[in-house]
């Protein structure tokens, strides 16, 4: 025998039958791959669909006014690039919040005054000078990418754009975490933010926030803190993020542990003093509670990121629809397809889009009513949610603490 020939027996298939399985396996493999890439398409563009159709829907509702979210967009895009003088007639909203509030409370602040009169000078009708109000600089950029298409269809144009991240985030938690992963972060996201997921631009902070996540998991620390600066600079409640992910990092290095009204409708009490008050408490006492069981190792940098955008959202005074839209690739990317965490998760995204769009729009086509708060079903929805949001951050923490300890006792003994 050759030597050839003997490297063709000694590396190759030893029968004919060999040869034949193998035949028989490749169309499977690419029969499977076919039908994974129907599966992953089938559910972006049914994502997209539904989120599309909701926000669609909550924009006819608000007939295009300056309630809409998109339209605000559209002037601050305007006004900064041209100037306040030339918006339009529906973008009142900006010729009217100018630089002098900033001027009047710098001045309550006693800044130095060559930077007050240096504020006083920018006018707003000169372009590149009028800045949103509520909305961090970056945030020009995403306003601006559609802003070429005239105002009637600027809605559609964003509302694309944001699927299309929408759709980038789907392959990102896919390729990185799981295909379980990937459709949990769908399914919660029609759940919870079917009206507002592509009507806001919340999708790109929580692209970036889960971006650094990922980043940080893989120590690739620099790009991380990039990529939450940048989400921070888009809206500010990524800045919690920083100490899971610092806390992460000095474990990583060091390889040591310790061994011990505000834009929206508001109730208002006698209590209110005193409730605020608690509810900073429990903020500051439930963020040292997650750090210290993350330095202790009771949990990985995925979950302590989680639930610190949990006791921010829980804690806070104001409860927004698009806080969901922060949280939700975080929660597909820990819980992938549990059921506990869709159950759990999935009845927040319920309740939520129950309250918003729902009693919202019940309440403004209801004679008499004059705020949400006088339907019945609001305050016992915007309670149980609440209520599910606390327990799964105290199951979560409870099973991590005492789970670890159980397991080192174990270990002991």
């Amino acid at each position: 025998m050759s030597r050839l020939d003997n490297f063709i027996n000694t590396t190759g298939p030893h029968s004919d039958a060999e040869l034949r399985k193998q035949d028989n396996q490749a169309p499977e493999t690419s029969k499977k791959r076919v039908l994974e890439y129907l599966l992953h398409l089938f559910a972006v563009v049914g994502m997209g669909l539904l989120l599309f159709w909701g926000a669609w829907l909550r924009y006819l509702a608000v007939a295009a006014t300056e309630s809409s979210e998109p339209t605000r967009y559209r002037c601050y895009a305007v006004a900064f690039w041209k100037g306040i003088s030339r918006v339009s007639a529906g973008c009142s909203f900006v010729k009217t919040n100018t630089s002098a509030a900033l001027v009047q409370q710098m001045q309550v602040w006693d800044f130095p005054g060559f930077l007050v009169k240096l504020v006083a000078s920018q006018s707003p009708t000169i372009p590149l000078h009028a800045l949103p109000h509520e909305y961090p600089l970056l945030t020009i950029i995403p306003f601006t990418l559609v802003a070429f298409v005239s105002s009637k269809w600027y809605f559609v144009a964003f509302a694309l754009m944001m699927a299309c991240v929408a759709g980038a985030l789907y392959f990102i938690l896919e390729h990185y975490k799981s295909t379980g992963a990937a459709l949990a972060f769908a399914f919660y996201l029609v759940i919870g933010s079917w009206a507002t997921a592509v009507a806001r631009f919340d999708l790109i902070p929580a692209a970036l926030t889960i971006g650094a996540l990922i980043l940080a998991e893989r120590a690739k620390w620099k790009w991380a803190f990039a990529l939450l600066a940048l989400a921070t600079l888009l809206k500010f409640y990524a800045l919690v993020l920083i100490f899971p992910i610092f806390i992460a990092q000095q474990k990583q290095s060091s390889g040591s542990r310790f061994d011990y009204s505000f834009g929206s409708g508001n109730v208002l009490s006698p209590l209110s003093s005193q409730v605020s008050l608690a509810f900073t408490l429990c903020f500051i006492l439930g963020l040292l509670v997650i750090y210290w069981l993350q330095w202790r190792g009771r949990l990985n940098l995925a979950l302590s990121c989680l639930l610190t955008l949990l006791v921010v959202i829980v804690t806070g005074k104001v409860f927004s629809p698009q806080y969901l839209i922060w949280v939700t690739p975080f929660v597909a990317y820990v819980g992938k397809n549990n059921w506990k965490w869709l159950v759990s998760w999935g009845s927040v995204g319920l309740l939520t889009t129950f309250i918003y769009p729902h009693i919202y729009t019940v309440a403004s086509a209801t004679p008499g009513v004059i705020s949400v708060g006088q339907i019945p079903a609001f305050y016992p929805s915007v309670l149980a949610r609440g209520l599910i949001i606390l327990a799964i951050i105290a199951v979560v923490c409870w099973f991590r603490l005492f789970k670890k300890q159980r397991q080192e006792s174990a270990n002991i003994q």
